[in-house]
């Protein structure tokens, strides 16, 4: 529980980063969050979702913030061809931090060490 790692101070920081989000999910996060914390949304929720469900007394009090992030906030038509140029010429080193790599056909063991945590970033390799 994150009250007792952090003996009741909370996090700096949340990140909400899920497929599909909605207005119930701010809350929850805002809740990990100190003093002054901040709450990152990544995940998109469908247009007609005009609901935010939030403590307003807390939000207020405590000065928290709920900011939202698409890419990071980069330029993805700038950003990410320059990433692949630092790639492509040995400048950014993403090979490095792959720990696994898995065939479709061993999914399955890929979830498996994914969950036993002796895989942090595993990837699946399609063969052409």
């Amino acid at each position: 529980m994150i009250s007792d790692l952090t003996r009741g101070v909370m996090a700096d920081s949340a990140i909400l980063t899920v497929g599909l989000s909605n207005g119930q999910m701010l809350q929850p996060a805002l809740d990990l969050v100190r003093k002054g914390g901040v709450v990152v949304a990544t995940g998109l929720a469908p247009w007609e979702d005009h609901v935010a469900d939030l403590r307003l007394t807390e939000f207020i009090l405590w000065q928290k913030e709920l900011r939202g992030s698409l890419y990071g906030a980069c330029n993805p038509q700038a950003d990410i061809p320059r990433l692949l140029g630092l790639y492509r010429t040995g400048q950014l080193k993403l090979d490095e931090l792959i720990t696994n790599r898995y065939s479709i056909d061993d999914i399955n063991l890929g979830y498996e060490h994914m969950l036993d945590g002796t895989n942090i970033r595993g990837i699946i390799v399609h063969e052409h």
